[in-house]
């Protein structure tokens, strides 16, 4: 069983590695405390980095679409859930999803 284990925390760190995203980190993080090559803790703080730098990027790829001309339409995060319900359902009615189009009109 822990051969099994120690192969699915190889396995899960290689992906970690190809798909650098959230869920792969939480993989990766969790195959290691898992296999007890991390406390709880360290498994914890790796987490946090990680999902820090993950919206980083996310920002600096929304920075990016609005100087090559996109409209990006924020929501304050503290917006009351009634507040952003409608917001967004005003903006699904003015931007239509397409399924034909792929959500390009």
């Amino acid at each position: 069983l822990l051969v099994a284990v120690g192969q699915l925390a190889q396995v899960v760190g290689r992906r970690a590695d190809a798909y650098d995203g959230p869920d792969a980190q939480l993989a990766l993080h969790r195959g290691l405390y898992l296999t007890g090559q991390l406390s709880y803790q360290e498994m914890y703080s790796g987490l946090e980095t990680a999902i820090h730098q993950f919206a980083k990027r996310q920002m600096t790829w929304f920075r990016g679409m609005e100087r090559r001309g996109f409209t990006i339409h924020w929501l304050p995060y503290d917006m009351p859930a009634d507040e952003f319900n409608a917001a967004v359902k005003s903006m699904i009615e003015i931007f239509p999803y397409s399924s034909d189009t792929n959500g390009i009109s």
